[in-house]
């Protein structure tokens, strides 16, 4: 009998996303529609890969502008316990892209995916969309 280990590379994450705005008119004229994307502990903001992102696998994240900032936990989180930060990007997506990708609906997801290193990423938001 012999011990040994197998390491598995962790292929993809969930990432927390919010979106907004929380409802999307399909009417309002604005340009740009944000998505905030939480990176899970110890992924970095600045190694995600910004043409990557897309919205319903279709929409491409604006190249730019972009931000990265921490968000600090005080209560920790599933992976750890004690306070600390996790790193937060911020990008836009064009409102008329989104309003034609998403559905009208009171409870309806939002996917968003990308690269940060050679780790892929996907996140979910649920947020509402009228007339």
């Amino acid at each position: 009998m012999a011990t040994f280990t197998i390491h598995i590379c962790q292929t993809s994450i969930t990432v927390d996303i919010e979106f907004e705005p929380e409802t999307l008119n399909r009417k309002d004229c604005g340009k740009w529609v944000l998505v905030k994307i939480e990176l899970p502990h110890g992924y970095k903001a600045r190694d995600v890969d910004i043409s990557s992102i897309r919205l319903e696998g279709t929409a491409h994240a604006e190249l730019w502008p972009y931000e990265c900032h921490d968000h600090h936990h005080e209560h920790g989180c599933d992976h750890d316990r004690h306070e600390h930060h996790h790193e937060v990007l911020m990008v836009k997506f064009k409102r008329s892209e989104v309003i034609a990708l998403l559905p009208e609906g009171k409870h309806v997801p939002v996917h968003v995916t990308g690269k940060v290193g050679s780790v892929n990423f996907e996140g979910v938001d649920i947020i509402r969309v009228i007339k």
